[in-house]
C-alpha cells in the first residue's frame, strides 16, 4: 500500500495524501487480505499517525473478517500498530486477536513472540492466569 511505502522509507506523507488514502480505504476495505491489513496497522504506527475513528473501525472489521487466516507475523504487526499510535484496541478486536494468538502460539518465532508479549504488556491487556501458564510453557520451549 501507499502508506507502507512511506513507512518503510521513514518519510512522512502529507496530510492530504493520508486523507485521500483513508477515503479510498473506507470504500475498499473489504477487499484487503490479512497481510495488507497488518501492513496498514504497522504503517500507521511506524508513521506515528492515528487513523480516523471510521478508518480504525473498518480496519478492525477487516481484521475480524480474516481472523482465522491471520499469521503470527500479521498478528504481531496489528498489535504493535496499536502500541505505536497509542490507542487502546477495541474489545471486539482484542477478543479476536487473543483467540488467534493462542491458536497460533506454537507457530510464533521467538522474536515475534517477544514483540507480541511486549505489546500485550504495554497495552495492559488483561490475560487470565491460565493464559500466562500457556505462555510460560511455550517460552520455556525455546
Amino acid at each position: 500500500t501507499t502508506l507502507w511505502s512511506f513507512a518503510t522509507l521513514g518519510t512522512q506523507p502529507g496530510p492530504k495524501l493520508v486523507e485521500i488514502w483513508e477515503r479510498r480505504f473506507r470504500s475498499t476495505w473489504a477487499l484487503f487480505c490479512q497481510h495488507h491489513i497488518a501492513s496498514i496497522f504497522w504503517s500507521f504506527g511506524r508513521l506515528g499517525l492515528t487513523p480516523e475513528p471510521s478508518t480504525l473501525r473498518r480496519l478492525i472489521a477487516a481484521f475480524i473478517a480474516v481472523e482465522s487466516r491471520v499469521s503470527p507475523q500479521s498478528l504481531t504487526r496489528c498489535l504493535t500498530g496499536f502500541v505505536a499510535f497509542g490507542v487502546q484496541p477495541a474489545e471486539v478486536f482484542m477478543s479476536c486477536w487473543i483467540k488467534q494468538f493462542f491458536r497460533k502460539l506454537k507457530h510464533f518465532e521467538l522474536d515475534e513472540l517477544i514483540v507480541a508479549l511486549d505489546a500485550i504488556i504495554r497495552l495492559r491487556i488483561p490475560l487470565k492466569h491460565s493464559d500466562w501458564r500457556r505462555l510460560s510453557v511455550v517460552v520455556r520451549s525455546f
